[in-house]
């Protein structure tokens, strides 16, 4: 009976503290995709204080309106930001949307994803039970629809096996000092990176960072690792259970098979070689990693799309031979695609 009681003022501690939520979702010309993302968010159990859309295409004006009405009659704030020409990016539009943002949390979503109904929730209790302010950012596992065929579950292994996004920044375990409940699975877990599909952020802090790295163009591939490089080892970092985002993989949003080859290997080496101070053991790795990656792509040239993944497997090498370069020429790698 004690025990009843004890949890039941702690759940009504826990929703006392849930913060205030902005749902973030930057698009750029997938319509169809944004509305279903839209309607995932309006479906929360727990409603988000407002929901911000950065326009990094042009969406038909009838469509914008129509998800307005809809956003608005679930008692959200809605707020449409349609970028120009000239700040074409992921990054910049994300960090954007930090500063629009009016709540304490920002939660993104890509424009492909949907929620689950119950994962602001989830969310929010996080940060909640996070009395001492140590968790900077979380996110919800994702769940790749393309990744349930078998196939794609044995790239992933081999992606594994290669050591992809081994190197990590080694410092004290902030995580040990969370909550028990931030620490065993019963809200959340700590991880070393984000999945960028679905990362919340604490805004102030994020702001006070300078936000998400604008050098990283286009789709900004690898631009979660990235801020997990700098918050990690100051704040923790965890991963929500009992929820979860689904990504449906929309093929439009890496069109260039050449351009994604290119920034899988420049992005990784420029990503790790900002972030962190490499070892010789830690080169070696960034070596071994990068010429795995590249079977593994000649591979699935052999078994699947041929002509889609030599491309790929070309931009790979065109990357690599900007990374040489700039070794050569005796300076750090410094982002220029």
């Amino acid at each position: 009976m004690k025990n009843s009681c004890a949890n039941q003022e702690e759940t009504c501690d826990v929703r006392a503290r849930l913060p205030s939520v902005t749902v973030a979702i930057c698009t750029a010309n997938r319509p169809q995709a944004l509305s279903e993302a839209v309607c995932s968010v309006v479906d929360q159990t727990l409603k988000p204080d407002q929901l911000i859309v950065i326009d990094d295409g042009k969406l038909d004006r009838q469509v914008v309106e129509q998800l307005a009405r809809m956003v608005q009659d679930a008692g959200i704030k809605w707020r449409y930001y349609l970028k120009d020409s000239k700040s074409r990016g992921l990054t910049i539009s994300r960090n954007i949307a930090l500063k629009l943002a009016g709540a304490r949390v920002v939660q993104f979503l890509d424009d492909d994803a949907t929620m689950a109904s119950n994962c602001l929730e989830q969310l929010t209790r996080v940060y909640a039970c996070d009395t001492d302010n140590l968790v900077a950012a979380c996110d919800v596992s994702i769940i790749e629809r393309q990744r349930i065929r078998r196939w794609r579950r044995w790239v992933d292994a081999a992606y594994q096996l290669v050591g992809f996004w081994r190197i990590y920044k080694r410092g004290p375990d902030v995580g040990r000092a969370l909550p028990k409940k931030l620490r065993n699975g019963f809200y959340a877990r700590p991880v070393r990176f984000l999945h960028g599909g679905s990362i919340s952020v604490r805004r102030d802090l994020m702001l006070d960072l300078g936000g998400f790295d604008e050098k990283l163009g286009g789709y900004a591939l690898g631009e979660d690792r990235e801020i997990s490089y700098r918050l990690g080892g100051r704040w923790a970092i965890v991963r929500v259970t009992g929820t979860e985002v689904i990504h449906h993989s929309d093929q439009l949003s890496r069109p260039d098979p050449k351009l994604f080859g290119k920034m899988a290997v420049y992005n990784y080496v420029y990503i790790v070689s900002k972030n962190l101070p490499l070892a010789m053991g830690d080169y070696l790795v960034l070596g071994f990693s990068l010429v795995g990656l590249m079977l593994i792509t000649a591979g699935l040239a052999v078994v699947g799309n041929r002509g889609y993944h030599l491309r790929q497997l070309a931009g790979m090498f065109s990357g690599l031979r900007s990374v040489l370069k700039q070794i050569c020429q005796g300076r750090l790698v410094e982002y220029c695609l």
